[in-house]
């Protein structure tokens, strides 16, 4: 482990170079409580330190999550923005870390925060998803890895792309999701992204 790396239990430091949203790594916390590990501030080879905002490793595998603001008009969800290119790239390259067991795991999202009618479209592989469904939606995921992998996947992405911003917060031991409360989160959150495209490109 890099003695760099600084791990954090609840609580994220707003103060962390490169670190583009505070309140998204806030929002993802409460993840650890069900199997996951959040790695923040990781640096791409060759690009500027915490170049990747957010990495989720948990059950539901491995999410690369990004901050970015929605766009002005609902037409503008049909064209990728740099933002969803950058974070569309920045997965492809969690991705060839990983073993080929482990690579159909990875997801891309950008969290915007004032999308308040759940998941807007899809953009080259890339989820656009609200504040109030990024948690649900990782949640709902189907689960690919057990508790080992996921320490074996945070470590490794850790070790090959940790940084002097980058912070953990490892998964907590010993709760896991109740198989109930996982379809019904899952229920819940394909209704309301259903509803929230409808509602959102018809007004």
């Amino acid at each position: 482990m890099e003695d760099t790396v600084k791990v954090i239990g609840d609580t994220w430091s707003a103060t962390a170079p490169g670190a583009r949203d505070a309140d998204l790594a806030r929002t993802l916390d409460p993840l650890t409580r069900y199997g996951w590990t959040l790695l923040h501030g990781l640096d791409r080879p060759g690009r500027p330190p915490a170049s990747i905002d957010h990495v989720a490793v948990g059950p539901g595998g491995v999410a690369v999550i990004a901050a970015v603001p929605r766009p002005h008009a609902p037409a503008d969800l049909l064209a990728p923005t740099d933002d969803v290119q950058a974070v569309a790239r920045a997965a492809a390259e969690v991705t060839a870390l990983l073993a080929p067991q482990h690579r159909r795991t990875v997801s891309a999202l950008v969290h915007v925060p004032s999308l308040t009618r759940g998941p807007a479209a899809m953009l080259h592989g890339v989820r656009v998803v609200g504040p109030h469904l990024l948690v649900p939606h990782l949640l709902s995921l189907p689960e690919r890895l057990d508790p080992a992998e996921v320490d074996e996947l945070a470590q490794q992405l850790r070790d090959r792309l940790a940084g002097p911003a980058t912070q953990v917060a490892p998964r907590r031991i010993g709760r896991r999701r109740p198989s109930v409360v996982r379809e019904l989160v899952r229920y819940v959150s394909v209704v309301a992204a259903t509803w929230g495209v409808i509602t959102y490109v018809l007004p």
